[in-house]
């Protein structure tokens, strides 16, 4: 085996892996849409919010940093 065939071999092995993080985030982040979805219903008819949901929406700031993160992995590949 040369040298380029390992290389590539790795590539392939990287972006493998790359893409089932990805995909991994991706069910995650379709689960706290979900959430924020439900947050913003209750908002809209004026219910009170659970204790769970204000710390949903103070959690946000490290959401949005996991949304950069999601975008810097899917540019690498």
């Amino acid at each position: 085996m040369n040298t380029e065939h390992l290389d590539t071999k790795a590539l392939r092995i990287v972006q493998e892996d790359t893409l089932k993080q990805l995909q991994d985030q991706e069910s995650n982040v379709k689960e706290l849409q979900n959430k924020l979805s439900s947050i913003n219903e209750k908002l809209t008819k004026k219910e009170k919010l659970s204790d769970a949901d204000v710390q949903y929406i103070g959690n946000l700031g490290w959401l949005t940093g996991l949304s950069v993160a999601i975008a810097a992995a899917a540019a690498s590949l």
